[in-house]
């Protein structure tokens, strides 16, 4: 659904919206993987690039952003 909307930007509004959730990550990763897949690199960047910046000192912090370098 994200996807078809406004892509993380989407995300990060829904959460701030209806409050963190545990599986927050997992969207962020799904949405990026959906964007590679479809090579649209730029916006998979940006999808885990968001991640990091809504949670710099989360332990997948850093997989997110090697995954956004790739």
């Amino acid at each position: 659904a994200f996807n078809n909307l406004d892509g993380h930007k989407a995300v990060t509004a829904w959460f701030r919206k209806n409050g963190k959730r545990p599986y927050e990550h997992r969207i962020y990763r799904a949405l990026g993987d959906i964007y590679v897949k479809q090579e649209r690199y730029v916006d998979a960047s940006d999808t885990y690039e968001a991640f990091v910046a809504l949670y710099p000192n989360d332990d997948l912090a850093p997989e997110f952003s090697s995954a956004s370098i790739k």
